[in-house]
């Protein structure tokens, strides 16, 4: 075994090449000359050595491994792998993908599309890893149950022009995934926002907007830049392939399709996607109740909005506020305080009627409620439910204006937002409306239209 690191700066990307011929481990690191730090081993033993002392970010297994069993090695490796073959065969590849490869590549491979392949593979596998360490830090809390969270079958969005690859496509996934379709960029983009598909199958040759132009713009808004994207191309040009791996796709698929390949692939990248949620899950929620926090609720609140705009359909949004918590703190104690958070939080959530309704921990002792599809009458239903169901937890607060208990003012804005509507506005108009529920004597409901 033997090192070919060529920088040591330990935020260059780590690779273990493994390959019984030295020639070819010599092309493979000069592909990755600039800015990996490349490490090899020319037989088994020597791999596995490795991989325990070194830890890299991802393992090649070369096309010249007759001396042993590539397909055992990458098992047994425990890491993200790259295959390299020098004949492409299909059952191989739908092997070598169950076994834990992250991709299946022809030999001699391009430089270019080779080093951006890996990059991006490395890419994915630490974040992985860093959410994995952010996770290790407490215990999984159970949650409420909310909109993010994992759905018995993950979500597609094919985009095409043509209505027959997309039916091709349906055919070979339909039976796995939910299947979504857009015949245009224009329409990829805003079913991408709305319906935050697990995977996006997104053609490179499309009228009007392109598939690397719809890439690019999904790659640069907040709200699909961590969904992963697979090309899908009769294109054979290697540039193509570099441009889109370089705009941020993770995969690409050729027509015509082979069904074994397309489901592979797709399994393999599922499984990643999956991985990630459940670790994404944890920053999602709030340490202390167990609903989602404020993060999860600006990703939901956009996302609802920009459908209930779309569709020009009612949307409801509540702001809670608890009356005159800092008196309860200040009397009863900060551990009986949370004991009261969590206690009111798991009322408000046990309210909902709808998995679409969403409620979140907004801050301190203030939660937030997003309703889609809620016109104003179901929102002062919904409203009047959750303000019972505080009150009726009877928690005792001598210093609450007279009430003896814990009580909650809840402003409200219900309309059908109009594309001028942002989401800045829309809470401040729920928050000027939960101003007036305290400044009137608490413990109501006030919606933001009555007053001005």
């Amino acid at each position: 075994m033997a090192s070919l690191t060529t920088n040591p700066d330990q935020s260059n990307y780590s690779v273990l090449i493994i390959d019984e011929s030295n020639e070819d481990i010599k092309q493979l690191h000069q592909m990755l000359s600039d800015g990996f730090d490349v490490n090899f081993a020319t037989d088994e033993r020597d791999a596995l050595t490795m991989m325990d002392e070194l830890q890299p970010d991802i393992a090649v297994i070369g096309s010249n491994t007759s001396g042993f069993d590539r397909f055992v090695l990458c098992q047994q490796l425990g890491c993200a792998v790259v295959m390299l073959v020098n004949n492409s065969n299909v059952d191989d590849m739908v092997k070598s993908f169950s076994l834990g490869a992250v991709d299946y590549l022809p030999m001699p491979v391009n430089a270019e599309e080779f080093r951006l392949k890996v990059q991006a593979h490395i890419v994915m596998t630490r974040a992985n890893k860093s959410e994995q360490q952010v996770s290790s830090y407490g215990p999984v809390i159970s949650t409420t149950e909310s909109p993010i969270e994992e759905q018995d079958r993950q979500k597609v969005l094919i985009v095409d022009d043509s209505i027959s690859n997309i039916q091709v496509l349906n055919e070979i996934l339909g039976d796995d995934y939910e299947i979504f379709f857009a015949t245009n960029g224009k329409q990829a983009i805003e079913m991408a926002i709305e319906e935050q598909p697990d995977l996006i199958v997104l053609d490179v040759v499309m009228p009007q907007m392109d598939g690397h132009k719809v890439c690019e713009k999904l790659k640069t808004m907040q709200e699909t830049k961590h969904i992963g994207i697979i090309f899908v191309t009769a294109l054979n040009e290697v540039q193509d392939e570099a441009k889109g791996l370089r705009l941020g796709a993770i995969d690409y698929i050729a027509k015509p399709f082979s069904a074994h390949i397309v489901r592979a692939r797709m399994h393999n990248h599922m499984e990643l996607v999956k991985h990630r949620k459940k670790l994404s899950s944890l920053s999602m929620t709030d340490g202390m109740t167990g609903i989602a926090n404020r993060r999860q609720f600006d990703q939901v609140i956009l996302r609802d909005l920009h459908r209930a705009v779309r569709n020009k359909e009612h949307f409801s949004l509540f702001l809670i506020d608890i009356d005159n918590f800092k008196k309860y703190n200040d009397h009863y104690g900060h551990v009986n305080g949370d004991e009261c958070l969590k206690e009111i939080a798991t009322a408000i959530a046990s309210s909902r009627v709808r998995m679409t309704d969403f409620v979140a921990r907004y801050g301190g002792e203030e939660f937030a409620v997003v309703l889609p599809n809620t016109d104003r009458e179901g929102a002062r239903v919904m409203a009047n439910k959750m303000l019972n169901a505080i009150t009726n937890l009877g928690i005792a607060h001598v210093n609450n204006n007279g009430f003896g208990i814990v009580t909650a003012s809840i402003g409200v804005q219900s309309l059908v937002p109009d594309s001028q509507m942002s989401v800045s506005n829309l809470i401040k108009q729920a928050d000027e409306a939960l101003y007036k529920a305290k400044s009137l004597g608490r413990n109501r409901i006030v919606f933001i239209e009555d007053y001005s």
